[in-house]
């Protein structure tokens, strides 16, 4: 396991500086997606964990791991906020509230082809790996986190038009 180094607040304001227009750049594609305040505090943390992890001796410049981070921060954001804005079922208890959560479940899965469907049941109900899914659909690993985005994305989208 890695240790990661510890930045000062100063050499993150330094950092920041220098690298604010290439962070801007980088996270043009989500402005449509984010609020400016998100979009910022996300570039942020990206920059931080980066800072603290980057490791030249792995040969990636430190813009193109910049890159990455930017990338896994502003897709976490943006998964956390189309959570926070799908309603959940307070008012019901017990029993029902297990069979009301269900229905919705049917309902979005419903959406998905049955080989979608199938996979992300397995990923997500069986707490199947990639490979093994892989292994059983005769798929790629890569061919299965493909699916399993695609169809989160499905769901994700028809909970927010709900």
């Amino acid at each position: 396991m890695k240790i990661k180094r510890q930045i000062t607040d100063t050499e993150f304001n330094n950092a920041r500086q220098q690298y604010l227009p290439t962070m801007r750049n980088l996270a043009r594609c989500y402005t449509h997606v984010l609020s400016p305040e998100s979009l910022t505090a996300a570039c942020d943390t990206a920059l931080w964990r980066c800072l603290q992890s980057y490791d030249e001796s792995f040969g990636q410049s430190f813009t193109s791991s910049l890159y990455r981070f930017i990338y896994w921060e502003c897709t976490r954001t943006i998964k956390e906020e189309k959570c926070s804005n799908t309603p959940i079922i307070g008012d019901v208890e017990g029993e029902h509230e297990s069979m009301a959560i269900n229905m919705i479940l049917d309902d979005y899965l419903s959406l998905l082809s049955n080989r979608d469907r199938r996979i992300v049941e397995a990923r997500f109900f069986e707490s199947c790996t990639f490979d093994e899914i892989a292994q059983r659909e005769g798929y790629s690993k890569q061919g299965i986190k493909d699916i399993v985005d695609r169809s989160i994305s499905v769901m994700s989208e028809a909970a927010l038009a709900a």
